[in-house]
């Protein structure tokens, strides 16, 4: 695949150069600007539907608190369990619709790590909840 590629990419090129390039267009109408990004939109609400809550860890430092210091979850996915809001089981948590499954946290003052590895070591019982 990678030499089909170079190949293709080499040929687009040598004729990219020979025919130019194509004129830039201006872009029409107003600009749109996105609104600065503030610590408190990425705190998690764990009554949220799962997709919001993905959105939110999309974007990039999404925080919630446990036991009272902030956490961030930096990785995660949809899970299929069927956990309350903030109810943690190992790396499964619950929002208000749906579930999601850690890949990568950050507890406060330490620095990032796999979500299996945080749970092997958190000592959690079944009253942790995030958010709390």
């Amino acid at each position: 695949l990678r030499v089909r590629m170079a190949a293709g990419g080499a040929d687009l090129m040598v004729r990219t150069i020979r025919e130019g390039f194509p004129a830039s267009v201006p872009q029409q109408g107003e600009p749109v600007y996105a609104a600065k990004i503030h610590p408190s939109d990425l705190e998690i609400d764990w009554s949220a539907e799962v997709e919001e809550v993905l959105r939110q860890v999309r974007v990039g430092g999404a925080w919630t608190t446990l036991r009272g210091e902030r956490f961030k979850i930096w990785e995660a996915l949809p899970a299929d369990d069927q956990l309350g809001p903030g109810e943690i089981d190992a790396t499964t948590v619950g929002t208000g619709a749906g579930a999601l499954s850690l890949g990568v946290v950050q507890p406060a003052g330490k620095p990032r790590l796999a979500a299996a590895d945080w749970a092997n070591g958190a000592q959690l019982d079944g009253s942790d909840r995030f958010g709390e």
